[in-house]
């Protein structure tokens, strides 16, 4: 309001708007395929989504920011996002109003990976070794335990352990504790995951589980130097080579030879017939077993 000398009076205004705070919205993802478990923060093999904001102040400017493995905020060319390499991500919006305030929006967290994790080694443990040494292994043992070592990822793994039976395939198992196993030629693995999604799998175990009685027939029939009667098998050759056939002889088994009843040795096998030559010279009198 103006008043001159005479008293004369005239009036004018003024209309503002005072703001002082931003209204920077709510920031979330679109598009984003959550291929692993339900993880939160989302952790994905899916480098390729979107940004969106709602509720941010009208009018208002928007830059989209980006905090890769925290090493601090760097501007985004826009809210669509791909192609991104692994890493654990924070994305965050600022805004600027018209009157020249900034805010951010809460920042949102993904983490990507695509690398698989590392499957470790697979193990038996408690499985008693029945027979001869052997690999695979062939017992008698039908109850032992599966055991994994050294499966690791940064964002932790999951771990399905898997039989197949007599090569009919792949299946899951309820657990790495294993009982009453059914005779037959098993292969083990372990199936480990990752919450993006990611696999790998572990070496693979064999193991023959046999409780059945062996129906194969072993003959001896013949001696590389049978130096006296011909098929009496009595001999004066101490570095024996003995010969026979076999019938019957089942999956795992195998045809042994000892020289003194105590201590079996690996015979050739060839089909249906057998060979075995003793790398050891013996006294006279000394009886063979098939």
């Amino acid at each position: 309001r103006d008043t001159d000398l005479a008293g004369n009076q005239a009036t004018s205004s003024l209309t503002f708007t005072l703001d002082t705070v931003p209204i920077p919205g709510k920031l979330a993802v679109a598009d984003l395929d959550d291929t692993g478990s339900n993880d939160s923060p989302d952790i994905t093999k899916d480098g390729t989504f979107d940004l969106t904001l709602s509720g941010a102040e009208a009018g208002a400017a928007v830059v989209y920011q980006q905090n890769l493995n925290n090493g601090g905020w760097t501007d985004l060319a826009g809210p669509s996002l791909s192609g991104l390499a692994d890493g654990t991500y924070q994305f965050r919006a600022v805004v600027t109003d018209v009157a020249g305030n900034s805010g951010a929006t809460a920042p949102i967290s993904v983490v990507v990976d695509n690398t698989n994790p590392l499957a470790g080694t697979l193990q038996c443990q408690n499985l008693s070794d029945t027979g001869t040494d052997d690999t695979p292994d062939v017992t008698n043992d039908n109850m032992f335990d599966l055991a994994l070592s050294g499966a690791s990822d940064l964002n932790g793994v999951s771990v399905v352990y898997q039989q197949n039976l007599n090569n009919g395939g792949w299946t899951d198992l309820a657990a790495p504790s294993l009982s009453d196993l059914a005779d037959g030629s098993y292969q083990f693995r372990a199936l480990v995951t990752d919450p993006a999604g990611n696999s790998s799998t572990s070496n693979v175990l064999s193991v023959v589980v046999d409780n059945s009685a062996p129906v194969a027939v072993v003959d001896i029939t013949a001696i590389a130097n049978d130096s006296g009667v011909a098929g009496d098998f009595v001999t004066n050759d101490t570095t024996l080579t003995v010969s026979g056939t076999i019938a019957d002889l089942g999956a795992g088994e195998k045809v042994q030879v000892s020289n003194d009843g105590t201590n079996w040795f690996d015979a050739t096998v060839s089909g249906t017939s057998w060979s075995y030559a003793d790398p050891t010279a013996h006294p006279v009198n000394f009886t063979y077993y098939a």
